[in-house]
């Protein structure tokens, strides 16, 4: 994984974050890379979705299918793109498109739920919860970033 953080570093979720911290919140957020080959789907209509997925390398297509099995091709996501965040969301329901990859590609699957059941308020959760993803929140320190907040293992330990 530590190939992949000049990309992670450059993505929302991370920019600020120095790469030591990053290190430190792929162990905490459970970061676990796939390979997908050419052809496969990272994602299909009707899926579940409890991660929040970063493209580190290849290409995929956002499509969708209709009733007559024309296909359109609604978005590209290149290296260093986050996707799937909105299905990731709190009281998302199922994902509305299907993920297919356009060449062989790896991608970065993000278990965000079990860290963000702590943080996430019952009532405007979705709210927090894209605050959480396009904002950085200030620590002590005067420095922007939103890895405390995100994971709480990546801060060191006060004395």
């Amino acid at each position: 994984m530590k190939n992949y953080i000049p990309i992670l570093k450059k993505t929302v979720l991370f920019s600020g974050v120095k790469e030591s911290e990053i290190e430190s919140m792929l162990s905490c957020l459970q970061a676990k890379k796939y390979h997908f080959k050419k052809g496969e789907f990272v994602l299909s209509q009707g899926q579940r979705l409890d991660n929040i997925l970063i493209l580190l390398d290849g290409k995929l297509y956002i499509q969708q299918d209709d009733y007559w099995g024309n296909r359109s091709i609604l978005n590209v996501v290149n290296p260093g793109e986050m996707f799937g965040e909105s299905y990731a969301a709190p009281e998302s329901g199922f994902v509305m498109n299907d993920v297919m990859t356009v060449e062989d590609s790896d991608v970065i699957f993000f278990d965000v739920k079990k860290y963000l059941r702590s943080v996430l308020l019952p009532a405007g959760s979705i709210r927090l919860w894209w605050r959480i993803l396009s904002m950085r929140f200030p620590k002590e320190t005067g420095r922007w970033c939103r890895s405390s907040v995100i994971c709480q293992s990546a801060q060191p330990a006060k004395n």
